[in-house]
């Protein structure tokens, strides 16, 4: 069965210029990841913690994929390695790219939705990649829509709802770093009197 037959997975959301929500159960994220880096030669992966990162990258190592697990702030070795052309994935915490931002790479998977749109952003302007693929979990579909509206604030136009595994592709040859407008943050002011 391939990823375009899967019943799980619905089509990928445009959040923003370059970013993008799909609705992946937690049983194929990493099928989804498989599918994705063996047709792209850079792909970070962003977990949500030191012992995440460590279980995705050897489960992706037990399945034939290269893949360099970072997850020690004070080691950038990881990254040398991702630099060579052996390796296929990098996955990693927020906090490493953080550390050692900016990283360059194809495309980048947050295989959790961020808690805010300043973490969020944050994220892009440390990975620096033409798409950034947002996996969604059924459980957290109300706040990654609460979040779509905080980054873009345009609604999405009807012909670009949806969006197919082969645009990612496509998109993630692209040079140009994914973007996001900066939201409008509004300031409550209090008369003095």
């Amino acid at each position: 069965m391939t990823l375009a037959d899967s019943p799980s997975i619905s089509p990928i959301q445009r959040a923003h210029q370059g970013g993008f929500f799909w609705a992946v159960d937690r049983a194929h994220r990493i099928q989804t990841i498989l599918d994705v880096a063996s047709q792209l030669p850079k792909l970070v992966v962003i977990t949500g913690s030191m012992s995440e990162t460590s279980d995705v990258s050897e489960r992706l190592t037990l399945r034939g994929l290269p893949v360099m697990a970072a997850s020690d702030l004070a080691d950038p070795r990881p990254l040398t390695f991702f630099d060579s052309t052996a390796t296929v994935a990098l996955v990693t915490t927020a906090e490493y790219i953080g550390e050692h931002c900016p990283i360059w790479s194809s495309m980048t998977i947050h295989l959790r939705l961020p808690f805010s749109v300043r973490s969020y952003i944050e994220r892009l302007k440390c990975s620096k990649s033409a798409v950034h693929v947002t996996f969604v979990s059924p459980e957290d579909h109300q706040r990654s829509e609460e979040l779509r509206s905080a980054l873009s604030p345009h609604p999405t136009p009807p012909g670009d709802a949806g969006v197919d595994l082969t645009r990612l592709l496509d998109l993630a040859t692209s040079k140009v770093a994914a973007k996001v407008e900066t939201p409008r943050r509004r300031l409550n002011f209090r008369g003095v009197s």
